[in-house]
């Protein structure tokens, strides 16, 4: 075979070198992040209920008192149980995962649950007592049966459903409605994280079954991680 001419040489070199700055250039866009991460914590000024007085039918079951669960919140005011997420994210596929709404000792656990627009919720009764679970005109369902558990059609739309029981007056769940999956419930120090938050200036939603709503704009950077701090 002939030797490469010293012109073929330098061309041979120059097309190599295009094509690792080209293969270089494909692999640094594709790493760069152009999503980040939302942290805060959510707090609240109105003050923690009294525990609920039970009726003596339930007593032995339920106990004589039960904590108002509708507002709860730590010693500085961090609001358990607010939902917040990202009011322009992208819808998502509705997967198979259907959450689960417990009935424990004449409550219903968790009190503030998240699902997916067009999805199902499961309703379990742990209690050997009579529960009634009714979400408006969605549904209307007795539980005579302990360890009894239903599956029922969620909206197509985005919104609260707000759960109780007619059996006992004093139980309340509330279910948030959305279309995607960029949302989180703050913890019992309320404490939240939300990932792949597209980058950029976002409208972050806010809210909780008692203390309302509201919409805050957050600085999102590319790889970077974003701070809330808020009060409802």
């Amino acid at each position: 075979m002939k030797r490469l001419g010293w012109s073929n040489r330098v061309l041979l070199t120059c097309v190599l070198i295009a094509c690792s700055c080209e293969r270089q250039k494909k692999t640094t866009a594709t790493a760069t992040p152009r999503s980040g991460s939302l942290t805060g914590v959510i707090r609240t000024d109105a003050p923690t209920p009294p525990d609920i007085a039970l009726p003596e039918n339930v007593h032995k079951v339920c106990g004589l008192t039960l904590p108002d669960a509708s507002l709860q919140r730590d010693e500085g005011g961090a609001l358990a149980n607010a939902v917040v997420w990202v009011e322009d994210a992208k819808a998502t596929p509705l997967g198979e995962g259907k959450p689960l709404l417990d009935q424990q000792k004449c409550a219903y656990l968790p009190p503030v649950l998240v699902a997916h627009t067009g999805g199902r919720l499961r309703v379990k009764n742990s209690d050997p007592l009579m529960h009634n679970v009714r979400a408006g005109s969605l549904f209307n369902v007795g539980m005579p049966v302990e360890n009894q558990v239903i599956e029922r059609a969620l909206p197509d739309t985005a919104g609260p459903v707000q759960i109780v029981c007619d059996v006992h007056p004093w139980m309340r769940a509330d279910v948030m409605v959305l279309p995607h999956d960029t949302w989180a419930v703050t913890d019992a120090h309320g404490r939240f994280t939300l990932t792949n938050v597209e980058a950029g200036k976002r409208p972050v939603h806010v809210w909780h079954p008692l203390r309302g709503e509201k919409t805050v704009t957050v600085e999102v950077t590319a790889g970077g991680e974003a701070q809330l701090e808020t009060t409802l």
